[in-house]
C-alpha cells in the first residue's frame, strides 16, 4: 500500500547548483533547503485545492515547463516536485497571493 502524497517523506534536493539556486530563490541558508522543501511538500497548497485563475496559472506552469508532476504553493513560492524530488522554486505572482491565503485559512478552519 502506498502512502498518500501528503504523508510521504521527500527524497532530497539535489546537491550543487540546484540546491544553490533554491537557496537563492527562497532566501534560506544552505542547511535549511531540505527542511523548507519538506515543509512545502507536506503542508503546501496543492494544485487540486486551487480554483479559477490560480488553478489556470498552475496548469500553465505544468504545461509550459513540461516538468514536475507535483506542484505546491508555500510561503508565496511555487515549489515544483517530480515525484518526491524538488525540481525548482518559482515566485508566486502578487495577484494570486490573496487566493492562496484564503485557501490556507479555509483549510485551517476545517482541521480545527
Amino acid at each position: 500500500m502506498t502512502c498518500p502524497a501528503r504523508l510521504r517523506r521527500m527524497k532530497y534536493v539535489y546537491n550543487g547548483t540546484r540546491k544553490k539556486r533554491v537557496r537563492e530563490r527562497v532566501g534560506v541558508p544552505m542547511k535549511s533547503v531540505n527542511r523548507i522543501a519538506q515543509i512545502a511538500f507536506d503542508h503546501g497548497v496543492t494544485h487540486a485545492e486551487t480554483s479559477e485563475s490560480l488553478n489556470r496559472y498552475l496548469s500553465g506552469i505544468y504545461l509550459n515547463k513540461h516538468c514536475g508532476s507535483n506542484l505546491r504553493i508555500w510561503g508565496e513560492k511555487v515549489y515544483i516536485f517530480e515525484g518526491d524530488a524538488l525540481i525548482t522554486v518559482l515566485n508566486l505572482p502578487n495577484q494570486y497571493k490573496r487566493a492562496v491565503k484564503e485557501i490556507m485559512r479555509k483549510r485551517d478552519k476545517e482541521r480545527n
